[in-house]
C-alpha cells in the first residue's frame, strides 16, 4: 500500500514538473529570444517617438482607397519617407476590421480589431446594424513567420488564424498600385 502511494506521489510530481517545464513558443532574432519585456519596451518606445514626431509635424499621412480589397489604407511616414505604420480599415457586409501594422526594428507589430454586426448592412433600410461583438488580436511578423501574442507569450501562428490580408510592407504597397 505504501509503495503504491509513493508511486502515485512520484507520478503526480513528475506531471507537475513536466507541466511547469513546457517549452513555450517564441520569437528568435539572430539566435536571441525576444522576451515579452523587450517587445513591450520596443512597442512603448515606438509609440512614444511616433506621438512626439506627430506632435512636431514630422510624420506625413497619406490616405488611399484600394479598389482591389475595398479598404482604406492610411500610411504614416517620417520626413525621409520611411514607412512607420499602416492603418488598414476593411469594410464588409457583416463587419469591419481595422488592422494596424507598425514597422519596428526587424519585425512588424500587428493589431487587429474586428467588429461583427448584428445583421448585414444592406439587410434593413430602416435600421443600421449595431456592433454585436468585437475581437482583438495582436501579433508579430518576423521575416516569413507569424507569432500571435497570447498573454505574455509569443505563439507561432499563421495568416489564417490571425486573419491577416498582408504579411509585409511590399504586399501592402502592391495593392496601392
Amino acid at each position: 500500500m505504501k509503495k503504491s502511494i509513493k508511486v502515485l506521489i512520484l507520478i503526480t510530481l513528475l506531471s507537475l514538473l513536466a507541466a511547469g517545464c513546457k517549452r513555450e513558443g517564441g520569437l528568435y532574432i539572430e539566435g536571441k529570444k525576444l522576451s515579452f519585456t523587450e517587445l513591450n519596451n520596443d512597442i512603448s518606445e515606438f509609440y512614444s517617438k511616433f506621438a512626439t514626431d506627430a506632435w512636431n509635424k514630422k510624420i506625413l499621412i497619406t490616405d488611399k482607397t484600394s479598389e482591389e480589397t475595398d479598404a482604406e489604407l492610411i500610411r504614416y511616414t517620417d520626413l525621409e519617407g520611411n514607412v512607420l505604420r499602416y492603418e488598414i480599415v476593411m469594410y464588409g457586409e457583416t463587419g469591419k476590421a481595422t488592422l494596424d501594422y507598425y514597422f519596428i526594428k526587424d519585425y512588424i507589430y500587428v493589431k487587429r480589431l474586428s467588429e461583427h454586426y448584428t445583421f448585414p448592412i444592406n439587410a434593413s433600410e430602416e435600421n443600421m446594424p449595431y456592433v454585436l461583438y468585437r475581437t482583438f488580436q495582436e501579433g508579430i511578423i518576423y521575416k516569413e513567420d507569424i507569432y500571435k501574442l497570447e498573454g505574455k507569450s509569443l505563439v507561432k501562428s499563421n495568416v489564417k488564424d490571425m486573419e491577416l490580408p498582408y504579411t509585409s510592407l511590399a504586399e501592402i504597397e502592391k495593392t496601392l498600385k
